[in-house]
């Protein structure tokens, strides 16, 4: 990338930036991009769950000041949470992990638990409002797969009436279309979503799922995938 004439404040949520965590090639995109968008002038900030082996990994992460055992409720359950930081290794990126041992403190990243949902549920909510907390007010949203593809349509609902974040839009990147985050239709009470509720596929509710990426792709300002080719394949 060249230098950027208009230095812009792009937000990346992903479930894996290298060198922190990696299963695939999203890791490594996001970790990539990070340090580009930077090099190019770019004040670029990202969030990422602090996983179980990521902690023991990195322990010198610094809390940040008024992020330390925050609550959030989630179909009724209070899950408590930290926000660490530190920029990414090689470069001046602000990276902020969501510290919630009750969710991501598991010996994998991914999980076949039926809470699943819920934790990246969380993670984007908390990146949302640690956004809010530290006044960084996003040109955009960055968003990765279906773990984080809740996030336009949050932003259109739960964070409507939040000045400092309704109005910036979203992007949806697809890494890996094969995982689509599908959960029951019961799901429906951990998002919140009250009276906007309507705004889920319908068809998908009536058979019974929610899918966490169609979410994404409908309610996103722009869709990407990794490459052009990825892109004719889906």
């Amino acid at each position: 990338m060249s230098p950027a004439t208009t230095p812009l404040k792009p937000c990346l949520l992903s479930s894996e930036i290298v060198p922190y965590a990696k299963t695939g090639g999203l890791a490594d995109v996001t970790g990539a991009l990070l340090q580009e968008l930077k090099r190019a002038g770019h004040d670029v900030r990202a969030f990422m769950p602090l996983y179980t082996t990521l902690r023991r990994a990195r322990g010198d992460l610094q809390p940040v000041a008024g992020l330390q055992d925050v609550f959030m409720t989630i179909g009724g359950a209070r899950y408590w949470y930290s926000v660490l930081t530190e920029f990414l290794p090689g470069s001046r990126v602000p990276v902020y992990f969501i510290d919630c041992p009750a969710m991501f403190g598991r010996p994998t990243l991914y999980t076949d638990d039926p809470d699943e949902h819920r934790r990246f549920l969380l993670f984007t909510r908390a990146a949302i409002e640690s956004c809010q907390a530290i006044g960084f007010v996003p040109d955009i949203f960055h968003c990765n797969d279906w773990h984080t593809a809740f996030l336009p349509l949050l932003l259109r609902t739960l964070y409507a009436s939040k000045t400092a974040v309704a109005r910036v839009p979203s992007v949806l990147t697809i890494h890996n279309i094969g995982y689509q985050g599908i959960m029951p239709a019961a799901a429906v009470a951990d998002l919140g979503l009250g009276a906007f509720e309507d705004r889920l596929d319908a068809g998908d509710r009536a058979a019974g799922i929610i899918n966490s990426l169609k979410c994404g792709i409908k309610f996103a300002d722009v869709v990407t995938t990794v490459s052009p080719t990825y892109a004719r394949e889906i």
